[in-house]
Order: C-alpha cells, then sequence, then structure tokens
C-alpha cells in the first residue's frame, strides 16, 4: 500500500491513474449497461447473446494475435492505444445515442443535457489535466448557456400559449 500511496505522489502517475479508473469505470457500466439495455429493448435472450458475443468474440479471435503483438511492444504503449481505442469506440457510440435522442425527443428537450456538456468539460479539464479555462473561455460558456437557457424559457412560453390557445376555442 505504501508503493501505491509513493506512486500516486507523482502528477505523471496521478494522471495516468485517474485516466484508467476512469476508462475501467466506462468499461463497467458497459460491462453491466449494454446487456441490460438490449434485454429492455428487445424483451427476448438473442439481444443478450448478441451483445455479449460482440464482447466476448473479439477477445477470443484477437486474443492470441494481439497478444503475441502486446509483448513485443511497451506495456504503456499497449495501455494507452487500448485506450484510445475504447474511447473511440465510446465516442462512436455517444454520438449514435445521440443522433437516437434527436430522432426521438425535441432539440429543446436535449439542450439542457448538451450545455450540460460544457461544465462537466471544465470540470473535468481541471481535475485532471489542472487546466483552467481563461476568461474569454468563461465568458463564451456564459452566453452559449445563457442563449440556450432563454430559448428552453421561450419554447416552454410559446407552447404553453399555444395550449391556452387550443383550450380557448
Amino acid at each position: 500500500m505504501r508503493a501505491f500511496g509513493a506512486a500516486l505522489k507523482t502528477r505523471g502517475a496521478r494522471r495516468f491513474f485517474l485516466a484508467h479508473a476512469q476508462s475501467s469505470l466506462g468499461s463497467g457500466i458497459a460491462i453491466v449497461g449494454l446487456p441490460l439495455l438490449a434485454y429492455d429493448h428487445y424483451h427476448t435472450p438473442w439481444a443478450l447473446t448478441a451483445v455479449l458475443l460482440c464482447e466476448l468474440l473479439p477477445a477470443v479471435l484477437l486474443g492470441p494475435l494481439l497478444g503475441a503483438l502486446a509483448d513485443r511492444i511497451p506495456r504503456r504503449t499497449s495501455l494507452v492505444a487500448a485506450d484510445v481505442l475504447r474511447m473511440g469506440a465510446f465516442g462512436a457510440l455517444g454520438h449514435w445515442l445521440l443522433i437516437l435522442a434527436h430522432a426521438r425527443a425535441p432539440a429543446g428537450v436535449l439542450a439542457p443535457f448538451i450545455y450540460g456538456q460544457i461544465v462537466w468539460m471544465m470540470g473535468l479539464g481541471y481535475f485532471v489535466f489542472g487546466d483552467l479555462p481563461d476568461r474569454w473561455t468563461l465568458i463564451g460558456a456564459s452566453v452559449v448557456i445563457a442563449s440556450g437557457l432563454y430559448l428552453l424559457y421561450r419554447e416552454r412560453v410559446r407552447s404553453a400559449e399555444a395550449a391556452a390557445r387550443r383550450n380557448d376555442y
């Protein structure tokens, strides 16, 4: 335990540990969430089978080949490459889910979540990289968030007025 505490005293080790912990947390959520989501959406065990096969087949088919390759390259390079590939895969999944969300809900409903990303990214930038946003970034983010909140307010007022007009007739 002392060695772990000593290792975390260096900034590079802390960053690596936090990045790997975040990556592992995302993988754990995906391992639990994707089968549940597939079963909830399709209500068939075949959906679970498809998800589990997508999780297991790459390891079974590519494991022997990539295992031999991983023995020939530095461990850090292998870990970073795996995390970058995982980040790309989950980034693509996130964009696909965002496309599905926009197909099912109006933009005004989704806007607060998108504006919330600005706040989350600033916080993660500070905690992971020690990067504070400058004055112009904060001003720009404030303008974007305020505009979005105003549009959300305006749309709610318009929909309430339209509902009142429908009830009057």
